[in-house]
């Protein structure tokens, strides 16, 4: 879709950018299969893909880049957090942002990971 609209220039002011398709398989209604998203599939190529896209959008027009953790897939440990995080902004262009989810109930994710993006954009602009 970004693609598409760039092509056709819509006028927008960012995208909302995805790191993997989780559209390449229908779900059927959550409701009725409880286990719908524990088979969403995340390959490792598919933030190569889509950040090929990214780097084309005009640096005028922020991405956010999401599912960068693939629903919390790549982040077992802290230095997969980190391994990932770090991937996500090579990925990018600088003009662009990261939206990451957080589960604050058995550690503080969000210093965690704001530790990392500090350090991670440190060495990026050193």
């Amino acid at each position: 879709m970004i693609q598409y609209i760039e092509e056709h220039e819509w006028e927008t002011d960012f995208y909302l950018t995805c790191f993997y398709n989780l559209a390449r398989r229908p779900k059927l209604i959550v409701a009725e299969q409880k286990d719908a998203y524990s088979r969403d599939v995340f390959p490792p190529e598919d933030p190569e893909a889509m950040a090929k896209i990214v780097r084309q959008v005009p640096s005028t027009k922020t991405c956010f880049a999401y599912k960068v953790l693939a629903a919390g897939r790549n982040c077992s440990t802290p230095d997969d957090t980190r391994r990932s995080l770090e991937r996500a902004f090579k990925l990018i262009k600088p003009t662009d942002g990261v939206i990451v989810g957080v589960f604050q109930k058995y550690k503080n994710q969000l210093k965690e990971n704001a530790g990392f993006v500090r350090d991670i954009l440190a060495c990026e602009s050193a």
